[in-house]
């Protein structure tokens, strides 16, 4: 089924990723990701999310129309772009932009239904799946992703933060096996280290954390 009203160059980018890399390219997909219909939007943001992932230099250059559309208007597009970036965090975890899209993402967890649902599944399994013991790397990388984002949500609270945490923590209430609470308990005995070394870096300027509520 073709894209609706996407030109026939567009379509093309299936079999060719570099193509996006054109500029001629680039300014056509702006044009979609603007235009009136949301499913024309839709499926600028589904084509770009084909590529990102295989293509991080793709992810840089598109990055910008891309988060953009994570305030749009269209709930079915805020939920592609939400689902490009949670991918993007998992496979691309050095992608420079990786703590801002965190704390956009955080920020739609007030959003209708499905998308709240979407931001809280999104955090679980980036920041709130037990980890291995073993794999130490991917613990720190999870609580040096953690700080990076609170210390990003300073100027502006901490909000949204503490309703992600109390949204995950209250949908396992009833259930017997709690692995949010694990993964907050593995990230306290961890923590309380990085935020100590965090701290001293900035001079002395103390951050707030809302994990250490959990203490």
């Amino acid at each position: 089924m073709q894209t609706p009203h996407l030109s026939p160059h567009l379509l093309q980018y299936g079999g060719n990723p570099s193509i996006l890399a054109r500029l001629d390219m680039q300014r056509g997909v702006h044009g979609r990701l603007m235009d009136n219909s949301t499913s024309v939007r839709e499926a600028a943001v589904e084509l770009l999310g084909r590529f990102v992932l295989c293509r991080p230099q793709l992810a840089e250059q598109y990055y910008d129309m891309l988060i953009e559309r994570i305030l749009d208007t269209g709930i079915s597009v805020r939920k592609r772009v939400i689902k490009i970036l949670r991918d993007i965090c998992i496979e691309q975890p050095t992608f420079p932009k990786i703590t801002e899209m965190c704390v956009k993402m955080i920020r739609r967890v007030n959003d209708e239904e499905g998308i709240k649902k979407l931001v809280n599944e999104t955090f679980q399994k980036l920041w709130f799946t037990p980890t291995p013991h073993h794999d130490k790397e991917a613990m720190t990388r999870k609580i040096l992703n953690i700080t990076d984002v609170v210390a990003a949500c300073r100027d502006t609270g901490y909000d949204w933060f503490e309703q992600l945490l109390q949204n995950l923590l209250k949908s396992e209430e009833d259930a017997s096996y709690k692995p949010v609470k694990k993964a907050c308990t593995q990230l306290v005995d961890n923590l309380v280290e990085h935020i100590l070394k965090y701290e001293e870096s900035l001079s002395g300027n103390i951050i707030y954390n809302p994990l250490l509520k959990l203490l």
